[in-house]
């Protein structure tokens, strides 16, 4: 089983209706031990009080590796 805990934000930026973000997601096994972590870069696109888009972006080699263990 695997689990990840919520994402830590590193930083964040506003651009025109656009919120980025730079986080951190920690994935554990069952029994807490840590497989890895991967730093994603997402976009939140706002209008008025809704988030309209939500896009995430990740290096695919990274999750690759971190499934493979």
């Amino acid at each position: 089983m695997l689990n990840a805990k919520p994402g830590y934000n590193c930083s964040s930026g506003v651009w025109d209706n656009r919120v980025l973000t730079e986080r951190l997601d920690i994935f554990e096994r069952a029994d807490g031990s840590e497989i890895g972590r991967v730093t994603l870069m997402g976009i939140y696109e706002i209008e008025g009080e809704r988030i309209v888009a939500w896009r995430d972006y990740v290096d695919v080699y990274t999750v690759s590796a971190l499934a493979a263990s």
